[in-house]
């Protein structure tokens, strides 16, 4: 999931240091995402990657709804540190009964 944001580099006046600082840009959030929060950060299309960092692109990308996101119940493994991290079947819907 690609995700806008911006960056820079910049000076602290004060003390000479060089800084670089980042931002993640946000929205209202879609229908999906509105059953747990109220804002969402701003997904990118593929096709808009090089426009948003090359300038080309504007608002304009960051008005497009995202892809449908969807959701499933996976294995509590995703929730360990170290277990399964090289296993992507950890986050394959799980086909446990869980009641």
């Amino acid at each position: 999931m690609p995700f806008a944001g911006l960056w820079e580099n910049w000076r602290n006046p004060e003390t000479g240091e060089d800084i670089t600082t980042c931002t993640m840009i946000v929205r209202e959030a879609n229908a999906w995402t509105a059953q747990y929060h109220d804002r969402m950060l701003c997904m990118l299309l593929r096709q808009d990657f090089e426009a948003w960092l090359d300038g080309s692109g504007g608002m304009e990308l960051l008005k497009q709804p995202p892809r449908e996101l969807r959701e499933w119940i996976v294995s509590k493994r995703v929730n360990k540190a170290g277990e399964g991290d090289d296993d992507p079947t950890t986050i394959e819907p799980f086909k446990d009964d869980l009641f």
